[in-house]
């Protein structure tokens, strides 16, 4: 008889921890890593933009749900992005200057490669909602959020056939970037996309006329774990 009870208590125990376990959602991941194609809205006329501008994303976040049973919470943590724009600014030093000269390159120079890039630490925040999960453990999310970001370092790079040259800190670049993102998929796969809300040159900078306008837009892909 006690050995009845016993397998009837085991048995009860495993059928509620089982319908526990599927009505509560997916634990959260805590590992993000995104790449994105990158774009400049509201661009000036002479400036023209590469296919090959790219960039990436690191976030570690740690998620609170609103409730045990809520398929919603909010995630926080750090990252560290970097961005590789392509495109026909040429950027360089003049001797006996100590601000950089920008021009456009006309569209029939002949060269290898023209990028500028900047690194970014980054500080997240992401309102969270992901479904109930199937007998796989894999479950849609839809997370959206913000994250403010600290210029680390930044370069610029060009390649000719015959030679080539970087500049490094290109100041006039915006030191702080903020913007918002969403990011929707599922199980490990996401599609990401985010929007900068300030402008990639900073204002009072000596740069081409409408340079200082720019967005970032970046649509890519994205892996949760």
């Amino acid at each position: 008889m006690l050995k009845k009870l016993l397998v009837l208590f085991v048995a009860v125990l495993l059928t509620s921890s089982n319908l526990q376990a599927q009505y509560l959602p997916e634990r959260g991941e805590w590992f993000h890593f995104s790449y994105s194609l990158l774009s400049f809205t509201n661009t000036p006329p002479e400036l023209t933009q590469k296919w090959n501008s790219n960039g990436w994303q690191l976030m570690l976040m740690r998620e609170s749900l609103f409730s045990r049973r809520s398929h919603w919470g909010i995630a926080y943590g750090f990252g560290f992005s970097s961005n590789f724009w392509h495109t026909n600014l040429n950027i360089q030093a003049v001797p006996n200057n100590p601000e950089l000269q920008y021009t456009y390159l006309p569209s029939d120079s002949s060269y290898k490669s023209n990028r500028f890039s900047a690194s970014y630490i980054d500080i997240p925040v992401e309102f969270r909602y992901r479904s109930k999960s199937n007998s796989r453990g894999q479950y849609f999310r839809f997370y959206f959020g913000g994250l403010v970001g600290f210029r680390m370092n930044s370069y610029a790079a060009f390649q000719s056939q015959d030679y080539s040259v970087k500049y490094y800190r290109i100041n006039d670049l915006s030191k702080v970037h903020y913007g918002v993102f969403v990011r929707t998929g599922w199980w490990l796969f996401n599609l990401y996309a985010y929007y900068g809300l300030n402008t990639d040159f900073q204002s009072n900078s000596i740069v081409p006329k409408g340079l200082d306008k720019m967005h970032s837009l970046s649509l890519g892909l994205s892996i949760s774990l």
